[in-house]
């Protein structure tokens, strides 16, 4: 996905935990990755904070939820890149030396505070929750074919916490979850569906935070245009629902992910394609984007190259249209007035962005029909 990243954007920015650093460095080794960030092609913002919901049964033994960010000090930045940095050197000096080198490259930026308040409050409106929660069982358990009927699925804040109201049978749905995916990994419960909530609020705060696209899985995107759609409905005067994202789709991506997963394509190969788009990248800079105009440049980009020998599949990308919202934000006098509406923390601050000009596009990571043939 990365790879693919770095081919259609200007600048990739990872937001790296350690087990990222560590898959990055023994991916590229270290020449190719200092190569990468002294370009400008890579970005790697590395985050010594994590992200979770943590479930704590009360005294009666109902769950209470709660967000939280939490960091480990055996997992700071410097101790883990000398770490990751003599392991895959194989030798103390070098790894050592290659270690100072990328640490002056690399940012660190952990999470604020506010991120787990901005999550908390939209997971305790229940009236995204109605929307976003089927989406989420959808999605964990692709052979539901449908949704049932009358879910209840609501929060309700108390003074430690927040607890669950809901009358879906977890233990019906874990056996189909199951299926295809092992109990070892994950099993299907509230904080298993709050923490998928939780993420899309980081997603949205370093976005926004770097004024950056989105590149996610489609479940992702689905979340955050459900959460946009809500904004704007709660925050305009139209009384005329509006999808904030119209999706474009680029039939003519390769398999570059695929292949490469799958050994079929070495990675010295892909990178001459990366390297060989960062001209054709200056020149499409400030262009609006179309379909053709894609197309154009990917033709161009991998002509002559392996990966135009590739299968096409389609990809997607969700563009943000929500433009309205931010002329209300400027003309109703400042974020804080808009329709009267009582705005979080989270909102405000993607209406400010907004109203500056920040566009979420979305870079879809799951394709939506792969074509089996080589169309040539």
């Amino acid at each position: 996905m990365l790879l693919e990243c770095m081919i259609f954007y200007g600048k990739v920015s990872v937001i790296a935990n350690h087990s990222i650093l560590k898959q990055l460095i023994f991916t590229f080794g270290f020449e190719t990755i200092n190569e990468l960030l002294d370009r400008g092609i890579l970005e790697v913002i590395y985050t010594e904070t994590q992200t979770g919901v943590l479930s704590t049964p009360n005294g009666k033994g109902i769950n209470v939820y709660d967000t939280a960010i939490f960091s480990s000090p055996q997992h700071t930045f410097h101790r883990e890149l000398v770490k990751y940095c003599h392991e895959f050197a194989q030798k103390e000096g070098k790894g050592r030396r290659n270690a100072l080198r990328l640490e002056k490259k690399i940012v660190v930026s952990n999470h604020e505070e506010s991120v787990a308040g901005s999550a908390r409050q939209i997971i305790l409106d229940n009236d995204f929750l109605s929307d976003a929660v089927p989406t989420l069982i959808k999605f964990a358990i692709p052979s539901l074919l449908e949704i049932p009927e009358g879910i209840i699925f609501k929060s309700e804040e108390i003074e430690k916490g927040i607890i669950i109201h809901s009358n879906l049978n977890f233990e019906t749905l874990n056996r189909m979850y199951h299926k295809h995916v092992s109990p070892e990994r994950s099993n299907l419960t509230p904080a298993l569906i709050l923490s998928k909530i939780f993420e899309i609020e980081c997603d949205l705060y370093f976005a926004s935070r770097q004024l950056s696209e989105i590149v996610t899985s489609t479940e992702s995107s689905i979340l955050i245009g459900k959460r946009f759609n809500y904004l704007v409905d709660r925050c305009t005067k139209s009384q005329t629902h509006k999808d904030t994202f119209q999706d474009f789709v680029f039939e003519q991506n390769r398999t570059i992910r695929e292949s490469y997963n799958r050994g079929e394509i070495p990675l010295p190969d892909i990178l001459k394609v990366i390297f060989r788009a960062e001209e054709f990248k200056k020149w499409l800079a400030g262009k609006d984007i179309n379909a053709d105009l894609l197309k154009e440049y990917y033709k161009e980009v991998t002509k002559e190259t392996i990966i135009d020998k590739l299968p096409t599949k389609y990809i997607r990308w969700a563009m943000f249209t929500g433009g309205g919202i931010a002329l209300d934000a400027v003309f109703t006098g400042g974020i804080g007035t808009l329709a009267g509406v009582a705005l979080s923390a989270a909102d405000g601050l993607l209406l400010d962005k907004l109203a500056r000009g920040w566009k979420p596009n979305q870079f879809i990571e799951q394709d939506l029909r792969p074509l089996l043939q080589d169309k040539r």
